[in-house]
């Protein structure tokens, strides 16, 4: 199921979306639809305040969402791509294994992306990205 983290909200900016190994419970539709929704929410504050946030999808650990679920992942997130264009500044896929590169390479042949993604392996090389990014809003 997908796990939201807003630790770095409030200070940063910054939505950090993962998953866990359990994609059979009864409530991973209700899960995923809540973290959905709370993404989405604050996209809109982002558009109100005339802000940018920045979305990391941390693959480090946990499983990939099942066809059905990344189906409908996949849809809401596209449904919203005005709403993401003013609001989201870029996207980290951030996976230390290949293995989430390879499927991410496959999804951007089918997906142009509205805003950049950034693919990195280390928490250093996420560390210097936001870093740099907030330097350069300064």
């Amino acid at each position: 199921m997908l796990i939201l983290n807003l630790e770095m909200w409030d200070k940063y900016r910054i939505i950090k979306i993962s998953c866990s190994n359990n994609w059979e419970s009864n409530d991973v539709s209700v899960m995923v639809d809540c973290v959905l929704n709370e993404v989405k929410q604050k996209a809109i504050e982002m558009v109100n305040l005339k802000e940018k946030c920045i979305l990391i999808l941390d693959c480090c650990k946990g499983k990939l969402p099942p066809i059905f679920q990344f189906t409908r992942i996949f849809s809401f997130l596209l449904n919203m791509s005005e709403l993401i264009s003013k609001s989201l500044n870029y996207t980290v896929l951030y996976s230390k294994s290949d293995n989430y590169k390879q499927w991410f390479d496959l999804i951007l042949t089918m997906y142009k992306p509205i805003r950049p993604i950034h693919i990195i392996q280390s928490s250093e090389e996420l560390k210097k990205l936001i870093l740099n990014s907030n330097t350069n809003s300064n």
